[in-house]
């Protein structure tokens, strides 16, 4: 006999006892299972076998424990295994052999295997279990099951006077997910304390995953959802107020009753596709011995009483007890069943004229050939007719819709952002070249069988293999902290491993990460664990620039923890310009002129509309841009000017005063300072020496840089000088 078998006995006769002293509703069959935590942690086991505790504990020990399941707030094999080096040099992942040598020595040994139960604190928090259990630390594991939880006793905390052993036992709770679990594959998560302490670790695969999307109905009022991940699949029917069910037969599937068993017919709705069904009631046993030929329990006397005898049924071999008429009955009419009537014999006693009736049941109709009415595609199920010759009854058949046809190409296909899977070229036709002929899935690539159906043009997907996932690999280093980027890519050091600042916390200008090598494709792949902190402004530093016509407002302002200049939007958006008619001048022609001030080239947005809503004249004097010339009058002044009515300027006769000519301004502005024009953050050169010019140079400065450059010339500026200028 081997040690698993040996052990199952053992468990076998435990659970016997258990049962003996422990209600039926809270059935714990030994110190690592628990059946109530069992299903309420996995809601697919759940709805299985809701609170079928003999059920939960054998799927555990079919399935459950070899899928590495969590049995009990106290074991967890994969927690188990992973605690000890020993048990995982032993074990590997052989979670059943993990359960055993719990129950036989991890228990003993105080040995932990969860990460939500420390039996020495569990001992050490109660003075009544010390006094009951002592050192048996397998005693009180099974106390904590049987009796703890419902006492709602705790595990964490100290009750007064209670010592603790030297390590804290943590609560945890999922924090932030860092690979999403599904319900075929294990996730990852960071857990956190209440104590604040954290951890990353597993989570666990799970129904409650499924993605369910909705997918093609044949079927009127019946919606059909599929998983994208294990293709498992649901049916909704809509309100049964829209229509009229029109049930048929699915004879196919009927199940017959016996004298052991009932029996089930399901009927499908023709319309909608709803499922009903019946149950039909056991049948009577039956015996070919002949009346009286039986073992007689009870003779017959008279006419008056009927006798009994204990027969063997000829299906199920079972004895019963059926009645020996008393009467000598003999049949005196008949009239044969029809598949519309059932037949009826009359009997007549012999002995004291008593009758009595005898039905049988109706025979099959005759049915014609099966017609077809709707015929079945690869999208909508079909239904059949068939009527009786002799009564005419009707007998519809729902026809299962077809499979889809065509010729699948097996590989791996890309996915779009919204996670589906690219098979269609530019103009929208299934493209074949698309799919990568692969047999196996890996990390991030699902093995699909893809084709085009040849009737509805619609394309099929399958998927073979579910993408792997990425897995860490605890051969190789896994680090916690923070990294740098290089043009857009981590920084790698000589080892060939990426470049990481241990145990540094998110900041400012670094996110807090996970590096790990993955063990199923050997890449190195980042997990963001805290995402970098917003920048924190230095008091006074801040500069708001509100909107103009062609910027968006933003701020500016240095940030005290990474020392950096920080540009931000302030969500102001752009104003646009405000156009408007400017006519000629003594000096300048007519033109579109922007009332805020901005110099326009005619390009601008909006430019050419506003310059259709303008009258002709006004539109022909902008394209001419013709300055009106001065009018002078009176006598001239010692000067020789003369005064302009027009504009009220004293002018050179015949002279019309343009504006000066474009010019650069000194090669060397040393010793020159920066002086403010605009609220827009234009700046002039003071004093440039050149006449009739403004000396405003193109450049933007927000009066704290260091250095501006100027006609290609970098000068450093002197704020604590009124902004002079020095190379």
């Amino acid at each position: 006999m081997n040690l698993k078998k040996l052990t199952r006995i053992i468990l076998l006769v435990a659970v016997l006892l258990v049962l003996s002293i422990v209600p039926v509703n809270a059935v714990v069959f030994n110190a690592a299972f628990d059946s109530d935590f069992y299903v309420n942690c996995y809601p697919d086991l759940k709805a299985a076998f809701g609170n079928d505790a003999n059920a939960a504990y054998n799927h555990y020990l079919t399935y459950g424990i070899k899928e590495g399941r969590i049995a009990s707030p106290v074991f967890d094999a994969k927690t188990y295994i992973r605690n000890y080096p020993d048990l995982q040099a032993a074990f590997g992942d052989d979670y059943e052999a993990a359960y055993n040598h719990f129950l036989a020595n991890g228990m003993k040994e105080g040995r932990l295997a969860s990460n939500s139960f420390n039996v020495q604190v569990y001992i050490a928090n109660y003075p009544d279990l010390q006094a009951a259990f002592g050192n048996d630390v397998a005693g009180a594991y099974n106390h904590y099951l049987n009796f703890g939880m419902a006492e709602g006793r705790v595990c964490g905390s100290l009750e007064a006077g209670a010592e603790a052993p030297e390590d804290h036992v943590h609560t945890w709770e999922i924090s932030k997910v860092l690979i999403a679990a599904s319900c075929v594959s294990d996730g990852e998560a960071v857990y956190t304390c209440e104590c604040g302490e954290t951890k990353t670790d597993m989570i666990p695969a799970s129904a409650e995953y499924h993605d369910y999307q909705e997918v093609a109905s044949g079927a009127a009022n019946v919606k059909i959802y599929k998983c994208t991940i294990c293709n498992d699949t649901y049916s909704e029917v809509a309100s049964d107020e829209e229509h009229e069910h029109e049930y048929a037969e699915l004879e196919d599937d009927k199940i017959e009753p016996t004298c052991t068993a009932e029996g089930k017919a399901f009927k499908q709705c023709t319309v909608c596709g709803d499922i009903v069904t019946e149950t039909l009631p056991k049948i009577d046993h039956t015996s070919s011995v002949p009346e009286g030929q039986g073992k007689i329990t009870e003779g017959v006397v008279d006419c008056s009483k009927d006798g009994a005898e204990e027969v063997t049924c000829d299906v199920c071999r079972e004895k019963f007890i059926r009645p020996i008429s008393a009467h000598k009955f003999e049949k005196v009419s008949e009239t044969a069943a029809t598949c519309t009537a059932e037949g009826v014999v009359t009997y007549k006693c012999k002995a004291c004229g008593a009758t009595k009736v005898e039905t049988s049941e109706k025979i099959e109709h005759t049915y014609t050939s099966e017609v077809v009415v709707t015929p079945a595609t690869c999208e909508n199920d079909g239904l059949t007719l068939k009527v009786c010759t002799v009564c005419g009854e009707e007998k519809r058949t729902v026809a299962k819709k077809l499979d889809h046809q065509g010729v699948a190409t097996k590989g791996w296909a890309d996915v779009d952002e919204k996670g589906n899977y690219i098979l269609k070229d530019e103009s929208g036709n299934f493209d074949s070249s698309l799919i990568t002929a692969k047999e196996a899935a890996d990390c991030e690539h699902d093995v699909i069988e893809a084709f085009e159906c040849d009737t509805c043009n619609k394309i099929q997907v399958k998927v073979v293999a579910k993408k792997l996932g990425h897995r860490v690999d605890t051969t190789k280093p896994v680090t916690v902290g923070t990294i740098e980027y290089k043009n857009g890519a981590p920084v790698v050091g000589d080892d060939g491993y990426i470049v990481v600042k241990k145990d540094a916390k998110a900041d400012c200008t670094h996110d807090e990460v996970k590096v790990f090598t993955c063990a199923n494709c050997d890449d190195e792949k980042v997990v963001v664990i805290t995402e970098k902190l917003d920048h924190t402004p230095l008091a006074g530093s801040e500069k708001v620039f509100g909107a103009t016509c062609e910027e968006d407002g933003y701020k500016t302002y240095t940030c005290t923890t990474c020392n950096e200049k920080i540009t931000e939007e302030t969500g102001e958006k752009e104003l646009g310009h405000s156009y408007k008619f400017a006519p000629a001048t003594c000096t300048e022609g007519a033109a579109i002129v922007c009332t805020r001030g901005c110099e326009l080239t005619g390009s601008e947005e909006g430019y050419s509309e506003f310059k259709a809503t303008l009258s002709q004249e006004q539109q022909d004097a902008v394209d001419a841009n013709t300055p009106l010339g001065h009018n002078p009058i009176g006598e001239a002044r010692e000067d020789g000017k003369k005064y302009c009515s027009t504009c009220g300027e004293w002018v050179t006769v015949g002279a019309v005063n343009p504006p000066p000519a474009a010019h650069t301004h000194a090669t060397d502005l040393s010793g020159k300072s920066l002086v403010e024009v605009t609220a827009n953050v234009t700046y002039k050169i003071a004093d440039c020496g050149v006449a009739g010019c403004t000396g405003i140079e193109n450049i933007s400065w927000d009066g704290s840089s260091a250095t501006v450059e100027i006609n290609g010339t970098t000068y450093n500026v002197d704020t604590a000088d009124g902004n002079k200028l020095s190379k």
